[in-house]
């Protein structure tokens, strides 16, 4: 397992690898790390997207070099990372926890079961209704933006990375039931 710690704190952009296919590069900054999770703000090409939270057991290989060090000065040169200064409090102390404190904070939340060995992933975005033991239970979208009738009930130790704040939520979540 790669130590992602040393990064906490650096204002240091890295790109982390994953054994996930199918979002097996993550691109952005260690906000914190904690029993096992990893709290990112991360960003695509030179947009800000939001907040994710991955296991650390998945990361398999991080780079911060001088290709980093380029996009830290461009981002902040764009007036990008203001984000890294959002006064979030998210409980690592357990993936639950975790998703309860972002779930006070944020009202949707992306949450993505993905397979290690196939390009596919349980894809879920949707309000939380509750953390039950080892199961999350979700209020969730289908992809015509309806509130599914079925509540979706994802096993905790399934859950391999959960997003908050980012752009897809925000758009996404204005044409509910439109």
């Amino acid at each position: 397992m790669i130590d992602l710690s040393g990064h906490v704190g650096t204002r240091q952009k890295v790109r982390i690898e994953r054994n996930r296919p199918p979002q097996r590069l993550l691109n952005g900054y260690v906000l914190a790390v904690w029993n096992g999770l990893v709290l990112m703000h991360q960003f695509h090409d030179f947009e800000p997207d939001g907040y994710t939270l991955i296991r650390e057991q998945d990361v398999v290989g991080v780079r911060s070099n001088e290709y980093e060090r380029l996009w830290d000065r461009m981002l902040a040169g764009e007036g990008r990372l203001e984000g890294l200064d959002a006064d979030l409090a998210i409980d690592l102390s357990n993936m639950q926890t975790a998703i309860r404190s972002a779930a006070a904070q944020f009202r949707f939340l992306i949450i993505q079961c993905e397979d290690q060995h196939e390009d596919i992933q349980d894809f879920y975005l949707g309000e939380l209704l509750e953390v039950e033991g080892d199961v999350v239970r979700l209020r969730s979208l289908n992809a015509l933006a309806r509130w599914d009738e079925q509540v979706a009930e994802i096993p905790v130790a399934e859950i391999t990375n959960v997003q908050f704040d980012t752009p897809y939520i925000r758009h996404f979540t204005k044409y509910i039931g439109a």
